[in-house]
C-alpha cells in the first residue's frame, strides 16, 4: 500500500470514547483537516465555535446539534454544514461516531 493510503474503519471509534468524546486527527495538511469524533450515548461536546468552514458527517449512530435558537437532529449517513463563529454543542442520542472536515484557507 502506497505510504499517502490508509485505510480506517471509522465505525471502530466507538470504543474509545467513555464518559468523554473520543476525538482523534485523521489528516491534516495546510488546506484541510479531517477528526473522527467518537461519543457515547448521553455524553456531550460543550459549547463552542469554529472559525473555519466545517462540514460534519455521521457516520454511525444519532445527534442533537444544538445551536443557541435550534436543534437539528442527524443521524448515519447525514451531512451538515456547520455555521461558521456560531455558539453550539454536540449531544450523543446513541452510541455515535462523526467526521469533522475542516477547510483551513476558508476562515468566518
Amino acid at each position: 500500500m502506497d505510504a499517502t493510503m490508509e485505510k480506517v474503519n471509522l465505525k471502530e471509534f466507538i470504543s474509545r470514547a467513555e464518559e468523554k468524546p473520543a476525538v482523534t486527527t485523521l489528516y491534516v495538511n495546510d488546506c484541510i483537516r479531517v477528526k473522527v469524533i467518537a461519543l457515547k450515548k448521553g455524553t456531550e461536546l460543550p459549547e463552542h465555535k469554529t472559525a473555519v468552514r466545517t462540514f460534519l458527517t455521521v457516520i454511525t449512530g444519532k445527534i442533537k446539534f444544538i445551536l443557541p435558537d435550534e436543534v437539528i437532529e442527524l443521524e448515519e449517513g447525514d451531512w451538515f454544514s456547520i455555521p461558521v463563529q456560531r455558539r453550539h454543542s454536540v449531544q450523543a442520542l446513541t452510541d455515535a461516531v462523526f467526521t469533522l472536515t475542516q477547510n483551513l484557507k476558508e476562515h468566518g
